[in-house]
């Protein structure tokens, strides 16, 4: 028997019902006449067998008349003996289904196909007139049925399936309709929308539809049977897609299950207009897939344009980027040792015979130190940092963080304090080019042990000289056997360790309540606050100093021992365990040469974890950290897209990139103010804690307002003097002190330096009231926001435990 195909382009799954109903109508049918009738009459047949899957059995039969009678697409109305013929099938099937659900026995009837069109050859007998009998002989007339029960055998359970899925889609979608229905009510019928034929089955019900459409349309608006057309069809009608008035049904809406009128000389222009559309989505598809892939390929090519403009743009070796200090004879003094070693001493001295020099510092507060100590020396010092810049008349020498380095200056002796930082992610890069970039003959660098081959290899890479200076710990370090507890272990001279403003307050505060003086250092206090507070301690006017791990930055304080009251810090990324470098690093301040004989450690749990890991020898640092080529700026791309490229780059062996999250991320904010490439890296270049909106909010706007050619209005945003005084809290004292870090960085950023004396008079008097807080010594510990119970310093919740059960108790009633 020949292989039947369905319409091309219809999907049974997607439409069964047409699909069915045109089931064998391929372009392949022989034109025979005989041929013909017998399609034709396969299609009865099988849109027949269709609507059992979709209605219920009495409704079905209904459909019998309507199938003969109105006929289908290219169909014309058939024999009487066509009609007895199907009946005596449908009674058949009734038979063969009867004593069990409809669903079900349908289902089982078509599990076997073969079976049941064995029982219809038999019982199924054409009558000796009718054509039939000459167009279906008996035994063809078996395999037509064997056929068409086996392919629709194949898809009972997936119509099946989907029909209970339509039926629960039919209840919301009636329940929604019902409700909108309800709300029109109230307006003009069917006003601007009368192809809603919800629920209306029968024509005579459309005569309200007579102002806006011809006797002749409604008269041909009669049913032709319950049609359930598929989600392809229906979704045509459904989107308001309005094919004209040419088109039949143009003004019928077909949702999902209604059931809609259609007439039999418009079926077919139906039909035509379903498959035209599939056309048509196709057309637009492939047109839409062709311009995708002419996007895809321009952009291809333009990211390889890009690249290639950046690779072009570094030089082979990186020593390139910085020619003026290529061109020199440096000499490097590396300074190698532990913390407390003397390595920064031994450096600044060298400083102090030059003629002029620089020395480079990771924090401010580490430049302002030896700001204040070159000026006691005799050797007039400026100090200049991303926040603050204090010119002295006549100076000769310059102390600043190391990100402030003029690469285009020549000095005499440059000073690199804590190099070891040169691996560091975010901040590494800068002193990666301070190394290959200062223009001074003679370069002391200052670097923990776990450094001093890669500092080697780049001094090597720029031809340079050096030599290395070993320094020791002038005292022994070593961790105490004895166990420590907060309550009653704490001596003078103790620095007190842990990971958090909110530890520091409380730990400060716990003390405080037991009588011992406190100084507190963490990284958000201003740099002259921590400043005040060390000098409170080395000073002996407070016992104990507790701090974060900034107190393990080139802070030079007489402790006698150093307790880990933490070993986790969150990072900025995650809570992780300290490193072994982390915890020497911090350690290494206990025991100041000269005052204590030999520095202590100890912790109250976990000294196995820190005695290991000041026996053990750090892992060395094996990259250098680059920063983001200003060079870039020249490729012909927009920001964005040339510091996207730039992460895809392939670094050099020895090297890896800064982490460019921070720089996108800014960069994608303000990309649309402005194309000028320069102005956008000096915006996102600024320092502050993106992650605070505050912050970032008065960001934009600056960015927005010098892209405008305005100023942003720097003394409106200042925080008042008065204000200022009648603030008694360290946490809004600290935010607004970084509100004026970022104006100054603003105004220094983009030659505002009129606001800079005004900003520096209120971060001054910040300070102050920061200091005279701290000076109460009054510290507030954790507390619980609902009772105000004060709670332990390491307390890890937000609630005490009865408001948290009262808060439990209350959410489950």
């Amino acid at each position: 028997m020949r292989d039947y195909k369905l319409t091309r382009g219809l999907n049974p799954k997607k439409a069964p019902l047409l699909a069915l109903a045109q089931y064998c109508a391929a372009a392949d049918i022989a034109e025979e006449e005989l041929q013909a009738q017998r399609t034709a009459v396969r299609d009865c047949l099988g849109a027949f067998l269709a609507s059992l899957v979709w209605d219920e059995p009495a409704e079905a039969e209904l459909s019998v008349s309507d199938l003969i009678y109105n006929g289908l697409p290219g169909i014309p109305p058939a024999h009487e003996g066509a009609e007895e013929t199907l009946r005596a099938a449908w009674d058949c099937i009734l038979k063969e289904v009867a004593g069990a659900s409809f669903a079900r026995g349908f289902r089982a009837g078509f599990s076997r196909p073969r079976e049941l069109a064995e029982r219809l050859r038999k019982d199924v007998k054409f009558p000796l007139d009718s054509p039939l009998e000459v167009i279906f002989p008996a035994d063809l007339w078996a395999l037509t049925l064997a056929d068409l029960t086996d392919r629709y055998g194949e898809a009972a359970d997936f119509v099946l399936s989907e029909r209970d899925r339509y039926q629960r889609d039919r209840e919301e979608a009636k329940a929604r309709q019902e409700a909108q229905l309800k709300e029109q009510a109230a307006a003009v019928p069917y006003d601007g929308e009368p192809g809603k034929l919800y629920g209306r089955h029968n024509a005579d019900e459309l005569e309200d539809l007579k102002d806006r459409y011809t006797r002749e349309e409604i008269g041909l608006l009669h049913l032709a049977g319950k049609i359930r057309l598929a989600y392809s069809l229906q979704k045509f009608y459904r989107v308001g897609k309005d094919p004209g008035p040419d088109k039949a049904g143009y003004h019928l809406d077909f949702v999902p299950d209604y059931h809609c009128a259609v007439t039999r000389d418009r079926f077919k222009a139906l039909t035509a207009a379903y498959e035209a559309e599939i056309r048509r989505d196709r057309d637009a598809a492939l047109e839409e897939a062709r311009a995708k892939n002419k996007e895809r390929n321009d952009r291809k090519r333009r990211n390889a344009a890009i690249r290639t403009a950046i690779v072009n743009s570094i030089p082979e070796n990186y020593i390139d980027f910085f020619p003026l200090a290529r061109a020199m004879s440096r000499h490097f003094v590396l300074h190698i040792g532990p913390t407390n070693s003397g390595k920064t001493h031994d450096a600044i001295e060298a400083l102090k015979t030059a003629e002029n020099g620089i020395y480079l510092g990771p924090l401010r507060l580490l430049a302002f130190e030896q700001y204040e100590a070159l000026n006691e020396a005799g050797c007039p010092c400026s100090l200049v940092t991303g926040e603050e810049r204090l010119e002295v008349p006549g100076a000769r020498y310059q102390a600043s963080t190391v990100e402030m380095l003029n690469t285009e200056r020549e000095y005499e002796v440059a000073v690199i304090d804590e190099a070891q930082m040169i691996g560091d992610p975010d901040r590494g890069g800068a002193w990666t080019r301070a190394v290959l970039g200062v223009c001074a003959g003679e370069v002391h660098v200052c670097a923990a042990p776990i450094a001093k081959n890669l500092l080697v290899r780049l001094i090597k890479d720029c031809g340079d000289t050096y030599e290395i200076v070993q320094h020791r710990r002038m005292t022994p370090l070593k961790v105490e056997r004895a166990e420590f507890t907060l309550d009653s272990d704490v001596l003078p001279g103790d620095a007190l360790i842990v990971f958090s403003k909110k530890s520091v307050h409380g730990v400060g505060a716990y003390l405080q309540q037991r009588g011992y003086r406190c100084s507190v250092v963490y990284g958000a206090l201003p740099y002259d606050v921590r400043r005040e507070q060390a000098k409170l301690f080395a000073g002996g006017d407070t016992d104990v100093v507790v701090a974060t791990d900034a107190i393990g930055m080139g802070m030079n304080l007489p402790i006698r021992r150093i307790i880990f009251l933490e070993q986790e810090k969150f990072d900025g990324y995650e809570v992780r365990p300290l490193r072994t470098e982390e915890i020497k690093q911090i350690a290494g301040r206990a025991g100041r040469y000269g005052i204590y004989p030999e520095g202590l450690v100890n912790s109250p749990e976990g000294k196995a974890r820190i005695r290991e890991a000041l026996e053990t020898r750090s892992d060395a640092v094996k990259s250098a950290v680059i920063d983001f080529p200003e060079s870039l700026l020249g490729v012909d791309a927009p920001l964005v897209e040339i510091i996207q490229r730039w992460i895809q780059i392939e670094i050099k062996p020895g090297y890896t990139r800064a982490d460019p999250a921070r720089m996108l991320k800014l960069c994608k904010m303000i990309s649309d103010l402005s194309e000028d490439k320069r102005f956008l890296y000096d915006c996102i270049s600024m320092t502050f804690d993106e992650e605070d909106e505050e912050l970032l909010y008065v960001w934009r706007v600056m960015c927005a307002k010098e892209a405008a050619g305005a100023v942003f209005p720097v003394e409106r945003s200042l925080p008042g003097e008065e204000e200022i005084k009648a603030q008694d809290n360290m946490n809004e004292l600290e935010q607004s002190f970084r509100l004026c870090d970022l104006l100054y960085g603003y105004c220094e950023k983009f030659g505002h330096t009129e606001f800079r004396e005004e900003i520096m008079s209120r971060k001054n008097l910040i300070s102050g009231q920061m200091t005279d807080i701290l000076a109460r010594q009054s510290l507030s510990g954790k507390k619980c926001p609902r009772c105000g119970r004060a709670l332990p310093w390491n307390y890890p919740y937000r609630l005490c435990d009865a408001c948290f059960k009262r808060e439990r108790n209350r959410f489950r009633k």
